[in-house]
């Protein structure tokens, strides 16, 4: 990739730039993210904006802006959900999957499953697409809309993955009202 630049000038305001790790292995959307609550700060992947608490900041060395057509419409898709997000969080939750995944997937492109750094990378990444996942479980749609969202987000994973049986027992949760103990008996040693 040409226009490399050293990540001492990177923004540091929460704008997602392309980075690329120290091992030169990894290179993907990141961000900066500063806030006091996080155990420290640091460069993030951007799958890991959802769930920065449980992140590793990334030794990013070198960035790149995306391409202005590319920044524009992340710009929009985040205006879009920001404020859709505000009424239902589930929007949101379902951004967060949906780039958790899709880091995952970057993760695993190329791996040379002998180079441990990377394999490291890849199931940390893996392991915030599950975490990313369950966080999405546990939540209840807010509003009609967002409900719609879920069963749309639950509809595109399913063939991709070949399962649908926790989709669906999610669904029953929320159309019934029930605890997730009920609604996922087998993840809680019980039958469905």
């Amino acid at each position: 990739m040409s226009g490399w630049r050293d990540i001492g000038t990177a923004p540091r305001d929460g704008t997602e730039i392309i980075i690329e790790d120290a091992d030169g292995v990894n290179v993907g959307a990141g961000f900066w993210a500063g806030d006091a609550g996080l155990r420290e700060a640091g460069w993030f992947w951007e799958g890991d904006r959802a769930c920065l608490q449980g992140a590793r900041p990334v030794k990013a060395v070198r960035w790149q802006p995306f391409p202005d057509a590319l920044a524009l419409i992340i710009r929009k898709e985040r205006e879009q959900i920001a404020g859709r997000s505000r009424s239902d969080p589930v929007f949101a939750a379902i951004r967060a999957v949906n780039l958790a995944r899709i880091a995952h997937t970057q993760a695993l492109v190329g791996l040379n499953e002998e180079n441990e750094a990377a394999v490291r990378r890849a199931n940390e990444a893996c392991d915030r697409y599950g975490r990313a996942s369950m966080d999405l479980i546990k939540l209840y749609p807010a509003t009609w809309d967002g409900f719609r969202e879920l069963v749309n987000h639950y509809a595109e994973e399913a063939p991709i993955y070949g399962y649908g049986n926790d989709f669906l027992y999610h669904l029953r949760e929320i159309v019934e009202g029930r605890s997730s103990a009920e609604a996922f008996p087998s993840w809680y040693g019980g039958e469905p």
